[in-house]
């Protein structure tokens, strides 16, 4: 890795030495390192999403001295996360930044992304029940505050990860708006070039309501198809009012070949100190795909109030 030196000639306050070495790591994609099994996998993954959004790579790992307190703890997870940042450059010749913070995990990792104007978090899931079939709505807590905090969306990779990216699925709440998520639907399709799959679920008993869920939904086509976005769309009906909707969810992904599912962790209008919602959060868990995780923050440009 290549050293500089830099000679200041007049006074520069610790704010603006910052900046200036903040300035590589803006609009960057964050990766979360812990040099745990998934580490390569993640950072395979961001490669790709780097060079697809043609931004550089940072490797971010926060040392808790709480948890990792004996002698030399910071000084050799530097010293590995350097060698590992080497390595991903020198193998996917992509730039990859090595950023090394002090402090609570999540707390860290969030005001980073935050500062450094992420384009997206990129880590791996640590759900405590991916294979569960109990708790299958559990997610590891650190991943639970990233996601509900993160001002930037946050992909969370299980077991694949993306090389094409054909196929977004998008599950709709109809009940709910949907500004944001079609925004963030339609800002990605034109990065990847892919379809999005929009679902929503149903009762079939109600044929009133069913009626109105299917002039939505046509509403909903119309206006991505105006954005010159291609989009499918889908009304998925059941009549088994307890059927967890992120097995009904992940069900349809599997079953139509979908590369990623885009979610939103709350509703629109709610406050970002709430948890996950219980059916983002079973998807999270559950899917062997990607999950991008939107968390609503200001009003949508796009569409408005649909």
């Amino acid at each position: 890795m290549l050293s500089f030196f830099f000679v200041f000639s007049f006074p520069i306050s610790e704010v603006q030495i910052y900046n200036f070495f903040m300035q590589d790591y803006f609009e960057s994609l964050v990766v979360p390192v812990d040099f745990g099994p998934k580490t390569s996998l993640v950072i395979k993954q961001a490669f790709i999403l780097g060079q697809l959004m043609n931004c550089d790579v940072v490797l971010l790992y926060v040392h808790n001295p709480e948890i990792n307190n004996y002698e030399g703890a910071m000084e050799a997870a530097s010293v590995q996360l350097h060698e590992l940042a080497n390595t991903a450059q020198m193998k996917y010749n992509h730039p990859f930044f090595p950023v090394m913070k002090d402090g609570d995990v999540t707390k860290c990792i969030v005001d980073f992304a935050t500062s450094a104007y992420a384009r997206m978090i990129v880590m791996g899931n640590n759900s405590e029940s991916a294979s569960s079939e109990k708790n299958i709505s559990h997610i590891g807590a650190n991943t639970g505050k990233i996601i509900r905090e993160a001002e930037c969306p946050v992909l969370t990779i299980s077991s694949d990860i993306i090389y094409d990216l054909d196929k977004m699925l998008l599950p709709l709440d109809l009940s709910k708006p949907v500004d944001q998520k079609l925004n963030w639907a339609i800002y990605f399709s034109r990065i990847f070039g892919c379809i999005i799959k929009i679902i929503t679920i149903a009762p079939d008993n109600n044929k009133l309501k069913n009626e109105k869920l299917t002039e939505k939904m046509f509403g909903i086509k119309t206006i991505l198809n105006d954005c010159n976005v291609f989009c499918t769309t889908d009304i998925l009906y059941t009549n088994n009012s307890n059927e967890n909707n992120s097995k009904i969810i992940i069900s349809y992904a599997r079953k139509n070949d979908c590369d990623l599912i885009m979610i939103m962790t709350q509703q629109e209008d709610k406050k970002k100190e709430m948890q996950v919602g219980r059916t983002a959060s079973g998807i999270i868990s559950l899917s062997e795909k990607p999950v991008i995780s939107i968390t609503p923050h200001v009003h949508s440009e796009i569409v408005k109030n649909f």
